[in-house]
């Protein structure tokens, strides 16, 4: 596969940019691949979706240039959020779960908004019980008592 026949689709909605790879990349594609996600970043948005669902990688130089790709992001006070469903890729990003944020598609992205907030306030829900935080209890406790 030649560099330059890479696919990669670009959807602008305004604040949300939703990039998709697709094709079998690998460490030939590799610059291309970065000198053309880099461009697409630096334009106009605050949510940057990369969707990698028809993407598959045979190298782990990908992995890091997705780490560049969201200090980039984040140097603009952007998003980025890696969309993909498979299980090759979940083994792929497993490393990495805790620094990107991955979701299944922009809906779920979406939907997710509540559960996030909550999370940041300190309240974790779990299917039977609620558990606070130390220090969201210790405020919760100071303002019933004061």
């Amino acid at each position: 596969m030649r560099a330059d026949l890479i696919d990669i689709q670009v959807e602008d909605r305004g604040e949300e940019v939703e990039i998709s790879l697709y094709g079998i990349l690998g460490e030939y594609q590799l610059s291309a691949v970065r000198e053309k996600l880099e461009m697409l970043v630096r334009g106009p948005g605050v949510f940057f979706f990369v969707n990698l669902q028809n993407a598959r990688f045979t190298t782990d130089a990908y992995r890091s240039l997705f780490l560049e790709i969201l200090n980039l992001v984040k140097q603009q006070k952007a998003t980025l959020i890696l969309i993909f469903d498979s299980e090759e890729l979940q083994a792929y990003f497993e490393r990495y779960r805790n620094i990107f944020e991955i979701y299944k598609s922009r809906e779920e992205y979406r939907k997710s908004g509540i559960s996030k907030q909550v999370n940041l306030v300190g309240v974790h829900y779990e299917k039977k019980s609620i558990s606070l935080s130390l220090g969201f209890a210790i405020s919760v406790a100071l303002f019933l008592v004061g």
